[in-house]
């Protein structure tokens, strides 16, 4: 079918716009069907939640991601839509011609590469002993071996502010490109690096680096705005494209590395690192990758030291400041945590990521007040999904509910993440104690169980997620009860102290008093804030017990 000047293919899930081919989840795509099925007519927000999600999870914020997708994909402007247009306080309606497609024109998504493309493309390479020739660190470093591009051009592009992408040259698109993958928690940062590196390709669609860099920038989305599994395919898809346009260049196997690392291919992202490292060792995106690799494997102790070498490396790199910030958390020792997240704001004071994480790690030390301070002057920057989860987790605690859930139902409407388990298990803490909202709260809860448990199955023996699914199935009064789970995560002596709470509270609604106490006690010594157990009322009861005195009291 075709749409205006795009390609469809409802069966691929795939839509040939303006920047290019791009594979489109599948309830986006039957929206778009819904619209297409009736072309110029409105249909109401709730005719559309209904027809495409029926009433168990459907919800307004799940429809504004959907339609912005859409028109991405499509390659509507904001504020010029040629597509789908908005009706003020109607819903919404395609505007575009539909007609049929002639058959054959359309091709498959590129992702089949994935079954084509030769093995020795495929498979982690296999290292052989070489010596490694060290490059000029950093992104610029990564991109030499594909286009030449100085620090000059650089701080040119920087220095002489937005420029409308169709001036640009491939070497300065390339360069702002990276430079928002670097700095991808400002506003709108993501999907200018993809526009970027899709304007490259669209002028050389051979070019590795664009590939490699539109691949990171899928990845980027995935982790700081919408973990959409299909991301991740478009991720491998991309790297595999500069995989095969050039084998020469490190930055086809970091993104070959992080797409790897993010479809749970450990051993095969160590592989690619390991190969980026003998073209271009110690580049910041390899570092990052190593990071999350070996905090994820447990190995603390390497994640410190990988990360102390990192900021000795790369000093003002603010990403590293706030990744070791979030690892001495883990550690619970939360002053060195706040120093490094404090130093991360100072380097970077547009990223609202770095003040949500600042201000969790007041909160953690009972300094709410002050937290609260960091998220407003977060705000004062830029309204943010993860500040506005934040004030509603403290606004949760401080027992205003009605205005937490609507401090949580902004973060899901600014961040229209529908696949963050937790902006749905906050949501539904709020519902929980407000008048009225019970049956929502179960909505949400089961949402977020259901993600959960899909993570699960690759991660069978992950304590945090199996004390998550615990908990908000003990608040929804469904599952079994998870005595044996609670009693193996008291036997552990290395777990955070959250975990700990959430095994607290989970024991504490399934009325297991003495395991309650026990799990108290533990995430107490773990530093957990005194003014939450206080303050969550489903320890209401456990506060009137004798033995919590005596163990807060100590």
């Amino acid at each position: 079918m075709r749409i205006g000047n795009a390609r469809i293919d409802f069966d691929g899930n795939l839509i040939d716009g303006f920047d290019g081919p791009s594979i489109v989840e599948p309830k986006v795509m039957q929206l778009l069907k819904v619209l297409a099925e009736k072309p110029n007519t409105v249909f109401s927000r709730e005719e559309l939640i209904t027809a495409v999600w029926g009433v168990d999870f459907g919800g307004d914020e799940r429809l504004s991601r959907a339609i912005s997708l859409l028109r991405k994909a499509l390659g509507d402007k904001r504020g010029h839509y040629k597509y789908i247009e908005t009706i003020s306080r109607r819903g919404y309606r395609l505007i575009a011609e539909v007609a049929p497609e002639t058959p054959g024109v359309l091709s498959p998504p590129d992702i089949n590469q994935v079954e084509t493309t030769p093995p020795s493309i495929l498979a982690p390479p296999k290292l052989s002993p070489k010596s490694k020739s060290k490059s000029v660190k950093g992104l610029t470093a990564a991109l030499s071996l594909a286009v030449t591009i100085t620090l000059g051009l650089i701080i040119f592009i920087l220095s002489r502010g937005p420029i409308p992408l169709e001036t640009l040259s491939v070497g300065e698109e390339l360069t702002a490109g990276f430079e928002k993958i670097h700095n991808f928690g400002h506003v709108d940062a993501v999907e200018e690096a993809q526009s970027h590196f899709q304007s490259v390709l669209k002028r050389e669609p051979e070019n590795a680096t664009a590939h490699a860099g539109l691949a990171l920038a899928y990845i980027r989305e995935f982790t700081s705005a919408e973990s959409d599994p299909a991301l991740i395919k478009n991720a491998k898809s991309s790297a595999l494209r500069a995989l095969k346009h050039n084998e020469h260049l490190a930055l086809s196997y970091i993104a070959m590395a992080w797409a790897a690392e993010f479809d749970n291919e450990r051993a095969n992202a160590l592989q690619y690192l390991e190969r980026a490292d003998s073209l271009d060792e110690d580049n910041p995106l390899t570092l990052e990758s190593r990071f999350r690799l070996l905090g994820s494997s447990g190995d603390l102790d390497g994640a410190e030291a990988l990360i102390i070498r990192s900021i000795s490396l790369y000093p003002d790199n603010a990403l590293f400041q706030s990744n070791a910030a979030k690892l001495y958390v883990y550690n619970n020792d939360l002053p060195k945590a706040e120093r490094y997240s404090k130093r991360a704001i100072e380097l970077d004071p547009e990223n609202p990521w770095f003040y949500a994480s600042a201000a969790q790690i007041l909160h953690l030390q009972n300094k709410t007040s002050e937290a609260v301070k960091i998220v407003q002057n977060g705000l004062e920057r830029s309204e943010s999904a993860a500040l506005y989860n934040n004030l509603g987790t403290y606004l949760f605690f401080d027992g205003n509910y009605e205005l937490a859930a609507s401090a949580f139902e902004k973060t899901l409407r600014l961040d229209g993440n529908t696949h963050d388990p937790q902006f749905w298990a906050n949501l539904g803490d709020a519902y929980r104690w407000t008048n009225g909202k019970q049956d929502k709260a179960n909505q949400n809860y089961k949402r977020a169980v259901q993600i959960w448990k899909e993570s699960l199955k690759s991660r069978p023996e992950d304590v945090d997620l199996r004390t998550r699914i615990a908990l908000y199935e003990a608040k929804m009064s469904s599952g079994e009860r998870p005595t044996p789970l609670l009693r193996q995560v008291l036997s552990q002596p290395e777990l955070s102290a959250i975990q700990y709470y959430r095994a607290l509270v989970t024991a504490e609604i399934w009325g297991d008093r003495d395991l309650s106490l026990g799990l108290l006690q533990r995430a107490i010594d773990g530093g957990y804030p005194l003014k939450e157990i206080q303050n969550d009322p489903e320890l209401r009861a456990l506060r009137q017990d004798q033995g919590y005195h005596l163990i807060v009291s100590e």
